[in-house]
């Protein structure tokens, strides 16, 4: 169905809609209070819960969900998920070549076993790169960096105006990470951002607040 939707509004809408579909697979917990709900049980936060893995499309649309047992670690099966997801009839260097299959996840689907199923499928994705899986921390100095200023868009750059503040420094480097079980046959870049944290003192109509300038993804 969210394929189905996504292809109406671009029928309907034209270029106000992409062509290119963005998949967002992302799991969550919810916690439960009744004891004799089906798969209920502690996670590793200590939490009485059942917990779901989904995809939603950049546009909002549901493509896909399983509810499973509150202890199933994040980012469980997101292999099988995939494969799901893109259960067509399109083969992988079709689907590569046309380029309109985006996924994204965090650092719990960075293993061996969701990458595989990424490139089995032809998908151009993104994974928060797991310190455990890819010891991107050292590789580091191993490697060396040509760190990179941020550009802050326009827009960014009157917000702090109005606060008094200046932005903070952040700065962009790439390493690569080449996988032990790939036998040296991939290679894949790391974008590690590193930011200089500021405080100031954030003002609005209603009332006056001290906070945080929290850290905006690349």
């Amino acid at each position: 169905m969210g394929k189905t939707f996504h292809s109406l509004l671009r029928e309907h809408h034209g270029e106000k809609v992409s062509s290119s579909r963005v998949l967002d697979i992302d799991s969550t917990y919810h916690i439960h209070h009744g004891e004799e709900i089906e798969g209920v049980a502690w996670n590793y936060k200590g939490e009485w819960t059942l917990e779901s893995q989904s995809a939603f499309s950049s546009l909002g649309f549901c493509h896909h969900v399983w509810l499973r047992s509150g202890n199933t670690k994040s980012g469980t099966d997101a292999d099988k998920m995939i494969q799901d997801l893109y259960n067509d009839s399109k083969e992988q260097a079709v689907r590569k070549r046309q380029g309109l299959d985006f996924t994204r996840m965090d650092s719990a689907f960075c293993n061996q076993n969701t990458i595989k199923a990424c490139l089995d499928r032809g998908l151009f994705f993104t994974i928060t790169a797991n310190k455990a899986t890819t010891f991107w921390h050292t590789e580091l100095e191993k490697q060396g960096v040509d760190w990179q200023p941020w550009n802050y868009t326009d827009k960014e750059l009157e917000r702090f105006q109005k606060t008094g503040t200046l932005p903070p420094k952040i700065e962009l480097g790439r390493i690569w990470w080449k996988p032990s079980w790939s036998e040296g046959n991939l290679c894949f870049p790391i974008i590690v951002k590193r930011t200089w944290m500021t405080s100031c003192k954030i003002k609005d109509k209603k009332k006056s607040a001290q906070g945080s300038l929290f850290m905006m993804k690349a």
